[in-house]
C-alpha cells in the first residue's frame, strides 16, 4: 500500500512540475516562481497534499547541489580569470553592504543580539542563482554581467557560509587558533583538489571511457557529490563543494556536447524543480498570520535584502560601466535567497540561535527573492537579447551553418563535436552532416552506407540540441560534391577529417585540397588524436602576413569559439609584426588572443619556440591561406606532416579563412601588362612588391634534380664560377620541393648571392624525379630570394608564383 502511495505521489508530482510552469506562462510569471508557488498550495502548511518528509528533503537537496554545479559549469574558468576584477568588485560589494548594513538594522530594529544579527545578515550576503536557468535559455551564460555575477556568487556565498561556521562555533566556545588554522587547511585542500586534480582525473577518463556514454555522465555526477560531501568535512556546506566541482569540470565538458546537453536535461528537468518545489512546501502561511513577530521579521529581511543587493548592484554596474539591462540582470541574479540562506536559519534553527519567527521569516523572504529575482532577470535578460539580435543580419561567412563532410565513421563524432563548437551563440540554423559517393555499378550499397554514417552524426547533434539535415550525394566527384553542397546550402564553414598519410603523400591530389582551392569559406581541416576537451592549451599559430587578410576576423573568431567551448586558454604564436595587428582588430571583432611566447621577429624563430613550448596536452591550431594570396609560403603545407611526425596523438586543425569580396582580387592575373614602375621607397614603406620577376627558362638534360638545378643555376648566375654554383645546387638540393600543382614543382631557397628575387624554370619531356611526389611534375621551378630582402617581399613572389601556377605553365608565352 505504502509502495502504491509512493507511485501515486510521484506521478502527482510529474503532473505538477508539468502544470505549474505552464499555468506561470498564462499568468506572466517566470516557471520558477510557478514551481514555487505550486509547493506553498500542495505542501504540508497548504492543502496537505504532499508532506516534507525524506524523500523531498532527498530530492530538494539534491537538486540544490545540482543548480550550483551547473552554476559552477558554466564558468568558463579562461573567460573567469579575465573577469576577476568584475567578479572581485561585485563579490566583495555584495558580501559587505548586506553584512554590515544587515547586522546594524537586525541589533537596532529588531533588538537582536550582536550573534544573532551577524548570522542574520550573512543570510542577506548569500544568493542563489536560482534564476540562472532564464540566462540559460536566452543564451547569456557568457555575457560579462553573468560571468562577473557568478564568479562573485563563490566569493560571498564562501564568505557567508564561513560566518555561519565561525558563529555556530563561537556559540560553542570552539573558536581560537585551532580552529582558524583546521578550518583554512581543509578548505585549501577541498580547492586545491578540486580545481587542480579534478580536471587531470576527468582528463583520464574520458580518454579511456566510451565516448558520451553512461559512463561519462555518471562519473561526473560521482564526483561532484564526493566533492560536495568532502566539502562538509572541510566544514562548508556542500553547495561550496558542488559549485567547485562545476568549476573544475568545466575546462574538460564541451559547451555544446552530448554531454553538457544530458547534463542540462537531467538538472532543468527533474533534480532543480523538485529542489524549487520544496522550498515552496517549508512555507507556514498559518503561522505567519497567527502573529506580528513573523511579519516583522520577514519584512525587515525582505526589505534589507531587497535594498542591500540592489546597491550592491547599482554600485558595482557604475563601477564597471554595465548598462541598465545589464545591472538589471546582476540585481535579478543576486537577490534571490534559497541555498545559503536555507543552510544557514537551519543550521541557526538547529542551534538555538533563531526562533520559529525567523525560520519564517526567512521563508517569506525566500519566496518573495524567489520571485522578484527571477521576473527581473527574465524582463532584462530579454531586453539584453533583443538588443543582440536588432544587430544587422550575419552576413553568409557568418550565418551558423556549418558544412560536415563526412567519410569514415572512425572520426565522424569528433569532427561532429568540433562543428557544432563552431555555431555562434543563438545560433537557429542547422549543421549539414554529408556524405558524397562517388557514381557506379554499387550505388545502393554507397547509399546504405551514406545513412548509417549520417545517421550517428545527426543522433549527436540532436542529443546536443542542435537540428541537424542530413546530405546524401552522389557524385562524379567527392570534391565537386562537396563545393556544391556548400554553395547550395550558403554554408559558412566546412570542416572535414584529414587523413595524415593522404596529406603527406600529396597535398594537391587530395579532396580537402581541391575542397579549399575551390571554395570561399572557411574550411577548417582536423586530425583528432583525443577529446579535444582533454586539451588545456590551444595554440593558434599565424603566418607572417596574415592580417591582411580580409578574413583573419573570422577565423579568430571560430578559433575562440572553439577554446571557449572546449575550455582552452589560447595562445599565440606569430610575429611581432602580426601580433601588433592582431591585437589593433576593430572592437567589434573577438578580443585579440593572448600572447604566450616571447615577441619573435621571423616565422622560423616562432616555430622553433612554439616547438620547445609546446606540451603532450596542447591542441594546435594553424591559421593556413589558400595558394596564390597573402601569406602563403610553402612552409604552411609541409608543417602539418611534420607536426603529425613530431606529435602523433596532438589534436592539429589546419583553418583557412573565408575569402571575402576584398580578398578575391588577389587572384587576379599576374601576367597582365606591367603598371608603371612604382616608387620603390613607397613600396619598402607599404611591404608590397609588383608581379613576378621575370622567368628564364631552361630546357634541362637530366631528370635527376641536383643536375637540372645546375644547369637552371648556371643561367640564373651566368657570372658565377662553376664551384659557386656547385655550392648552391649543393644547398638547394637540401630543400624540399613543393608542388605547386601537379605539373610544377618548386624550390626556393635565400642567398646572397643575388641583389633582387630570380626565377628560373627547368623543364624536361620524362618530368623529375622528386622525393615525396606520386607523379612527376614537368617543370622546375627555383626561386633565389635575395638575403637583404623584407619577408613581406619574399611572402609576395611566393604568392604571385602560386597564382601563376594556377593558371597552367610558369614559362613565359613566346
Amino acid at each position: 500500500m505504502d509502495g502504491d502511495r509512493l507511485i501515486l505521489d510521484f506521478a502527482l508530482v510529474m503532473v505538477l512540475l508539468l502544470v505549474a510552469p505552464m499555468l506561470s506562462l498564462r499568468l506572466r510569471l517566470p516557471d520558477i516562481a510557478g514551481i514555487i508557488l505550486a509547493g506553498v498550495l500542495v505542501g504540508e502548511h497548504g492543502l496537505g497534499l504532499f508532506h516534507l518528509g525524506q524523500t523531498f528533503q532527498l530530492l530538494g537537496k539534491v537538486g540544490l547541489l545540482y543548480l550550483m554545479f551547473l552554476a559552477g559549469l558554466e564558468i568558463n574558468l579562461n573567460e573567469f580569470v579575465r573577469y576577476r576584477k568584475p567578479s572581485l568588485v561585485f563579490g566583495l560589494l555584495t558580501f559587505l553592504i548586506p553584512q554590515v548594513l544587515g547586522a546594524l538594522g537586525a541589533r537596532w530594529l529588531l533588538g537582536f543580539t550582536w550573534p544573532q544579527s551577524i548570522l542574520l545578515a550573512s543570510m542577506f550576503a548569500s544568493h542563489t542563482l536560482i534564476p540562472f536557468p532564464i540566462i540559460q535559455r536566452f543564451g547569456l551564460g557568457r555575457n560579462r554581467a553573468v560571468t562577473s555575477t557568478i564568479g562573485g556568487t563563490i566569493l560571498t556565498d564562501t564568505a557567508a557560509l564561513l560566518v555561519l561556521a565561525v558563529i555556530v562555533k563561537s556559540g560553542g566556545g570552539g573558536v581560537g587558533a585551532a580552529f582558524w588554522s583546521r578550518l583554512g587547511l581543509s578548505l585549501a585542500a577541498l580547492v586545491a583538489g578540486s580545481i587542480f586534480l579534478l580536471p587531470r582525473l576527468g582528463c583520464w577518463f574520458f580518454r579511456r571511457a566510451a565516448p558520451d556514454g553512461a559512463a561519462e555522465f555518471i562519473f561526473v555526477l560521482a564526483m561532484t557529490f564526493l566533492v560536495a560531501y568532502a566539502s562538509e568535512l572541510a566544514g562548508v556546506e556542500p553547495i561550496i563543494g558542488a559549485f567547485l566541482a562545476g568549476l573544475a569540470f568545466s575546462p574538460v565538458v564541451p559547451g555544446r556536447g552530448v554531454l553538457m546537453s544530458r547534463l542540462h536535461f537531467v538538472g532543468y528537468a527533474l533534480f532543480i524543480p523538485f529542489f524549487l518545489l520544496s522550498v515552496g512546501m517549508r512555507v507556514n502561511v498559518r503561522s505567519l498570520l497567527a502573529g506580528t513577530d513573523g511579519w516583522m521579521v520577514a519584512l525587515y529581511m525582505t526589505a534589507a535584502v531587497t535594498g542591500c543587493k540592489w546597491a550592491a548592484a547599482r554600485l558595482s554596474g557604475r563601477l564597471l560601466g554595465y548598462d541598465r539591462n545589464e545591472t538589471g540582470v546582476v540585481f535579478g541574479l543576486s537577490v534571490n535567497q534559497a541555498a545559503a540562506t536555507l543552510a544557514a536559519v537551519l543550521v541557526g534553527v538547529r542551534v538555538g540561535i533563531f526562533d520559529d519567527a525567523v525560520l519564517n521569516g526567512t521563508i517569506l523572504m525566500i519566496l518573495v527573492t524567489c520571485l522578484l529575482g527571477p521576473w527581473l532577470t527574465e524582463r532584462c535578460a530579454r531586453r539584453l537579447a533583443e538588443k543582440e539580435e536588432l544587430r544587422p543580419a550575419a552576413p553568409r561567412h557568418e550565418n551558423g551553418r556549418i558544412l560536415l563532410p563526412l567519410v569514415s565513421p572512425r572520426h565522424a563524432d569528433a569532427i561532429t563535436d568540433l562543428a557544432l563548437m563552431l555555431r555562434p551563440d543563438r545560433c537557429t540554423e542547422p549543421v549539414y552532416p554529408l556524405h558524397v559517393a562517388s557514381a557506379g555499378p554499387d550505388q545502393p550499397e554507397r547509399v546504405a552506407e551514406a545513412e548509417r554514417l549520417l545517421g550517428g552524426a545527426v543522433a549527436r547533434a540532436e542529443a546536443a540540441g542542435i537540428h541537424a539535415i542530413p546530405l546524401a550525394r552522389l557524385d562524379a566527384s567527392i570534391a565537386g560534391g562537396i563545393l556544391n553542397a556548400a554553395v547550395e546550402f550558403r554554408t559558412c564553414a566546412i570542416v572535414m577529417g584529414w587523413h595524415p598519410r593522404r596529406y603527406v603523400a600529396s597535398l594537391l591530389q587530395s579532396i580537402p585540397d581541391r575542397v579549399i582551392a575551390h571554395s570561399t569559406q572557411a574550411v577548417l581541416i582536423y586530425r583528432s588524436g583525443r577529446p579535444l576537451s582533454t586539451s588545456r592549451r590551444l595554440w593558434v599559430l599565424a603566418p607572417p602576413l596574415i592580417e591582411h587578410h580580409a578574413g583573419l576576423p573570422n577565423a579568430l573568431q571560430l578559433a575562440h569559439r572553439v577554446a571557449s567551448h572546449a575550455g582552452m586558454r589560447v595562445l599565440l604564436a606569430t610575429t611581432d609584426q602580426t601580433r601588433k595587428a592582431i591585437r589593433g582588430l576593430p572592437v567589434k571583432h573577438p578580443p585579440p588572443v593572448p600572447a604566450s611566447i616571447p615577441s619573435m621577429p621571423t616565422w622560423n624563430d616562432v616555430l622553433a619556440q612554439f616547438t620547445r613550448a609546446r606540451t603532450a596536452d596542447d591542441a594546435i591550431l594553424l591559421l593556413s591561406v589558400r595558394r596564390g594570396h597573402l601569406a602563403w609560403q610553402p612552409k604552411l603545407e609541409r608543417l602539418p606532416a611534420e607536426w603529425t611526425r613530431q606529435w602523433p596523438d596532438a589534436n592539429l586543425m589546419i583553418l583557412f579563412p573565408p575569402l571575402l569580396s576584398g580578398e578575391e582580387n588577389l587572384a587576379e592575373e599576374e601576367d597582365a601588362p606591367p603598371a608603371p614602375a612604382p616608387n620603390p621607397e613607397a613600396s619598402r614603406a607599404t611591404g608590397i612588391s609588383s608581379g613576378l620577376p621575370p622567368r628564364i627558362p631552361v630546357e634541362v638534360s637530366t631528370p635527376e634534380p641536383a643536375g637540372a638545378m645546375r644547369e637552371i643555376l648556371c643561367r640564373l648566375l651566368p657570372d658565377s664560377g662553376a664551384t659557386v654554383v656547385d655550392a648552391l645546387a649543393r644547398d638547394l638540393a637540401r630543400e624540399t620541393a613543393v608542388p605547386l600543382s601537379p605539373d610544377i614543382a618548386l624550390v626556393h631557397l635565400h642567398t646572397a648571392l643575388v641583389p633582387d628575387a630570380r626565377i628560373g624554370v627547368g623543364r624536361h619531356g620524362a618530368g623529375f624525379i622528386l622525393e615525396g611526389f606520386t607523379a612527376r611534375p614537368q617543370e622546375l621551378a627555383l626561386l633565389l630570394s635575395p638575403r637583404s630582402g623584407t619577408p613581406d617581399e619574399h611572402l609576395r613572389v611566393l604568392a604571385a608564383l602560386a597564382r601563376a601556377a594556377h593558371r597552367g605553365s610558369l614559362v613565359p608565352p613566346g
